[in-house]
């Protein structure tokens, strides 16, 4: 992928998805952590949060979805948003 493509990280600022986002970062791609959590933490530990925007968002929303990848010129996602539960 060009420099120039941004990649959109659904589960983004969870920790499979951080350090997915610090691979695409350290190769010189845009990165938007895509998320319903938007702590940084994870970022944070990684060094990269001043290098990734992060935009809540539901992949259970397709509207949703469709305006983040719009808005973010996106140009290609990497899912990895997945629903935890205690059961």
């Amino acid at each position: 992928m060009p420099a120039s493509n941004t990649v959109l990280v659904t589960g983004g600022t969870g920790f499979i998805g951080s350090y997915v986002a610090k691979s695409f970062v350290e190769h010189g791609h845009d990165v938007v952590a895509y998320d319903l959590s938007t702590d940084p933490r994870i970022l944070e530990k990684l060094d990269i949060a001043d290098d990734v925007e992060i935009r809540r968002g539901d992949v259970s929303d397709p509207t949703d979805v469709v305006n983040a990848v719009a808005e973010t010129d996106t140009t290609h996602i990497v899912h990895l948003a997945a629903l935890l539960t205690n059961t």
